[in-house]
């Protein structure tokens, strides 16, 4: 551990209010907050601070507060930076000459990923020097949320954080800040940071209230996507007539699906296609940086997404948020909903859309368990495609926190030893309650017919938080006219209505059952395929890294149960979207597309040649069987004449003794007639 800071320790009452607003002022023309002053206060005197702030509220500024007592001191923010200032290209240029300049204490703010914070470069680099550490006033923490796999953004990166405590002055304190810290969130959060007992809490109500809220039932197919078909105004002729919009889906290739069927109402109105687009995790870097660009310049108006849009994108002018599917928790949602309007002072709404069967049924905890495990183990929240060290994380924060009730356990899946179930028994329980809190919340979200914002409020306890008061504790005045919730004032949310003359969704084609042996075979063809082939080819002979990289095992299970013979690249694109094998330029295959098509060709071919000799083998029993039922047949139609014919002599004989018998009777007589 680095030596003590030697930044000044205040005490309460030596930190002047008057003084420290007017610093604000001068240095950053602005006027702080009470509550903001109060969260520098307790930074300055040493204690950890919690900030459990709603979404513009202003906690950038209590990152920047603590600083501006003495010229000399350097706050620390672990951030989940914007996909721009974390290029990687850019960062390998900067580093050799910024590292010595941090070190040094050039730089008063030091913004930085968590993945570099717990780095072991960054240790020895920085955090180790006591030119560095000896001015340390204080490490901030934002989106602190994404440390637990409840937070509704898990991030392998943020669970690292924990070991930061042991590397920087046991006197500098933590300042850690969220939108959405649900008191189950916030007591993980509390003991993997090992914040205080006296830490600061700093309270003030997340609640949106230039959010309006609405919830929609799916009535048509999913795969018409006729629900999403009020995207595109009744009366838009170009782009810019479509609200800029997010869509969150729950799954990667959802984001391709509806996608298309966006692009081709677009262009069937005259509007340009390219106003359309998706983003998850396995879009390329450089097409990233071209969608955010596009979305920042108001040339995107609707962007499909799954959680990988979100933290460090600047989603300023976001005005409709829509929700297709239920999230995993109720923090997803609330973060989800509330990347619309991040301006408070603009109107926006965030729409959720839900099956019918969601409105029939309660959502149970299971589910609940099973989402929140799925969603962490596909690697959406970090904005990249899941490396095994990302996944071995996952699945021991999954076994720690209780994710994994008895109930939920995948077929196959091997349960925890004894040791770590011994150790995880407190755990389990916290997890199977937060599971059913969770699973209320959205459940009462979605089917209450009171004003939605109840639940909300509910969820994050905003009752015992600052409200929103302008002047006193934010900048938002209410806005004449806003919306409430489709509850408060249905007139004001009307659903359109969607004539559906046919399927604009993607075809699926007739859907056979495949035999276990052949999924099996399948699957193991295309594993062997991107291990020994894909994995050498593309990285070379020596690397250590995992196939699932390039080709992920939820890819390969879809080809492998999908029941249709992919032979064209549409049919490729309509099953499993592998977008490390297409070109977005084109938008074709590149050499990687070509390649697993050739593997599937090659796979159909033997498993064809197979289903041809088993064909020929079950004619040929077939014939024998045929040969051996018609001599069966012909034994027992011998038999059966031979039955026939003794059942005739049978019957004359009867017949002809019957006849010799009367003659008899007529020609013998009697006793009386001798007589």
């Amino acid at each position: 551990m680095p030596a003590q800071s030697k930044v000044k320790q205040y005490q309460d009452h030596e930190v002047d209010f008057a003084l420290l607003s007017d610093r604000a002022f001068e240095v950053l023309g602005k006027r702080p907050f009470r509550w903001q002053l109060e969260a520098a206060q307790a930074i300055l005197c040493g204690r950890d601070v919690v900030l459990d702030i709603g979404t513009g509220s202003g906690k950038t500024l209590c990152f920047t507060l603590p600083l501006l007592l003495n010229d000399s001191d350097i706050a620390l923010t672990i951030s989940p930076l914007t996909a721009l200032m974390i290029d990687q290209a850019i960062l390998r240029k900067l580093a050799l000459r910024l590292e010595q300049d941090i070190a040094d204490g050039k730089y008063r703010e030091v913004l930085v990923s968590p993945e570099i914070a717990i780095s072991q470069d960054f240790h020895r680099a920085i955090l180790s020097k006591d030119s560095f550490a000896s001015l340390l006033r204080v490490v901030n923490i934002d989106e602190a949320h994404c440390i637990n796999i409840w937070g509704g953004s898990f991030r392998t990166d943020y669970a690292g954080l924990g070991i930061l405590r042991g590397r920087f002055p046991q006197n500098v304190p933590l300042q850690i800040a969220s939108a959405t810290l649900p008191e189950h969130v916030l007591d993980d959060i509390r003991s993997k940071l090992r914040l205080a007992k006296d830490v600061k809490m700093v309270r003030v109500t997340n609640a949106r209230p230039n959010i309006a809220l609405s919830v929609r039932t799916m009535k048509y197919s999913n795969e018409s996507k006729a629900d999403l078909r009020f995207l595109i105004p009744a009366k838009a002729t170009k782009a810019e007539d479509i609200p800029m919009t997010i869509v969150y889906c729950n799954e990667r290739i959802t984001t391709e699906d509806c996608k298309d069927c966006l692009q081709d109402w677009a262009e069937a109105l005259g509007i340009p296609k390219q106003c359309v687009a998706f983003y998850h995790a396995h879009v390329g870097e450089k097409r990233k940086r071209e969608l955010e660009e596009l979305q920042r310049l108001g040339l995107l108006r609707i962007l499909f997404a799954t959680e990988a849009l979100g933290m460090g994108c600047d989603l300023r002018n976001i005005v409709r948020v829509v929700l297709w599917g239920l999230p995993s928790t109720f923090c997803a949602l609330v973060q989800r909903a509330g990347r619309a309007g991040r301006d408070l002072s603009i109107p926006s709404e965030a729409i959720l859309i839900v099956p019918p069967s969601v409105l029939k049924d309660e959502i149970s905890e299971e589910h609940v368990s099973q989402t929140v495990e799925r969603e962490a183990l596909d690697g959406e929240s970090l904005n990249q495609e899941m490396t095994e060290a990302d996944a071995q994380v996952i699945a021991q924060v999954l076994d720690e926190e209780g994710v994994r009730v008895a109930a939920d356990v995948s077929e196959g899946e091997q349960e925890v030893n004894a040791s770590t179930k011994a150790k995880g028994k407190r755990k389990k329980k916290f997890g199977k309650d937060t599971n059913i809190r969770e699973a209320r919340s959205l459940s009462l979200f979605v089917k209450t017919t009171k004003c939605r914002r109840i639940i909300w409020d509910k969820f994050f306890e905003n009752d015992k938080k600052l409200p929103l008061i302008y002047g006193i504790t934010t900048l938002y005045q209410p806005i004449i006219g806003m919306r409430c919730c489709d509850n408060c004032t249905p007139h004001l949310f009307p659903v359109e209505k969607v004539v559906v003359q046919q399927t604009s969704g993607l075809t699926r084609g007739k859907k056979r059952k495949v035999a276990k042996d052949e999924q099996n075979y399948i699957r193991e063809e295309l594993m062997e395929w991107r291990d020994e082939v894909l994995v050498e080819q593309f990285y070379g002979s020596d690397t250590a890294l995992s196939g699932r990289t390039l080709l992920g095992d939820d890819i390969i299970e879809k080809l492998a149960t999908c029941g249709e013979r992919i032979w064209s690249y549409s049919n490729l694109r309509r099953r499993a979207r592998w977008a490390f094998g297409h070109d977005t330029l084109t938008e074709s295959p590149n050499e990687w597309g070509h390649a697993l098509l050739a593997t599937l060709a090659r796979i159909y071919t033997t498993l064809e040649v197979d289903e041809e000799a088993r064909r020929v083998e079950l004619e040929f029993e077939e014939m024998s069987r045929e040969a051996v039922e018609k001599e069966i047949q012909a034994e027992k139609e011998r038999v059966q004449k031979i039955m026939e014919g003794a059942r005739e002599q049978t019957r004359r004989r009867q017949e002809y003794l019957r006849n010799t018998q009367a003659e008899w009777q007529i020609q013998t007589p009697t006793d009386f007639d001798i007589l």
